[in-house]
């Protein structure tokens, strides 16, 4: 591995002597959990493994697992295939296929604007920051709709801010940026963890961005998803009371202390999820993938 990639190995050294191990101090923030590993030791196996990764899809699978390991629900990697203005073409996420088509199909013929600030800083920062900085200007930004559109489009998917870590920035404009999020955790708890993890995080972007540019110049990501789709916690209650239970909708609803109207939004918010008709088959995949129980 020295022989191979000597001075991106002694970057990731430097910074596992500059930091101690990181230790969260939980308070009252529920959503926010210790890191299960340190600093040193997840970067030196981050390292020794993104070296070597053969695929994309076995570096969607490593970055899923460390992301998840820092206490980050989803993560996407971006770049632009050609300028930036023509927008991020390649996507590598843990967030569903859908998402992928709503982004591209928002911003393949417009820069999102998140991508002008990774081609102008190499800090990271937080969507929320970004646009607050913007707000506060003395004038009028045009980009400020767009990073609007931009943050609407996550909250879709129950992501209230993103942390963005730029990568890499070639001579004819090309942008490449890491992003990584939780779902359902309020602005404070989001900041909390992006400042914790703050370090582990920009390890591993550079990394990530050394052996893209080394080894996979030129390759396509590949686009699909790996992991299955993202359900909220509410819908989900609903399916499993109306599959352990001989109840009808309303009996559902009055089981959960909820309206038929809300009962019936929630079901069909599952089965589109699922890409199902009906709740039956909604109820099978949940079984089957592990969403639910049957009691």
């Amino acid at each position: 591995m020295n022989d191979q990639h000597p001075t991106l190995f002694a970057d990731v050294l430097r910074h596992i002597a500059k930091d101690p191990m990181v230790q969260v101090t939980t308070g009252s923030m529920e959503e926010i959990q210790a890191p299960k590993t340190s600093l040193s030791k997840h970067a030196v196996d981050c390292a020794i493994a993104l070296m070597h990764v053969p695929s994309f899809q076995q570096l969607h699978q490593l970055m899923t697992q460390y992301i998840n390991d820092l206490g980050f629900s989803d993560y996407a990697i971006l770049r632009s295939a050609s300028a930036v203005g023509n927008g991020m073409t390649d996507i590598l996420t843990t967030l569903p296929d859908k998402y992928i088509q709503e982004y591209q199909a928002t911003w393949q013929a417009n820069q999102d604007p998140f991508a002008a600030y990774a081609v102008q800083n190499t800090a990271p920062a937080l969507y929320s920051d970004i646009k607050d900085s913007l707000s506060a200007l003395p004038f009028k930004v045009s980009d400020l709709n767009k990073v609007e559109a931009v943050q609407e489009l996550y909250k879709r998917y129950d992501i209230d801010d993103v942390l963005l870590l730029p990568m890499d920035v070639t001579r004819s404009g090309n942008v490449t940026f890491m992003l990584v999020m939780k779902r359902e955790a309020t602005l404070e708890a989001m900041h909390m963890l992006a400042e914790i993890q703050m370090p582990q995080l920009q390890v591993m972007a550079s990394i990530i961005a050394a052996a893209m540019g080394e080894r996979f110049l030129g390759v396509p990501f590949r686009c699909k998803s790996a992991v299955k789709p993202f359900v909220n916690s509410k819908p989900l209650r609903v399916l499993m009371t109306l599959a352990n239970n001989d109840f009808n909708i309303s009996q559902v609803a009055n089981n959960l202390h909820i309206s038929v109207v809300t009962a019936n939004k929630h079901l069909e918010y599952v089965r589109k999820t699922f890409g199902v008709k009906t709740n039956y088959a909604a109820i099978k995949r949940a079984l089957r993938e592990g969403y639910i129980e049957y009691h």
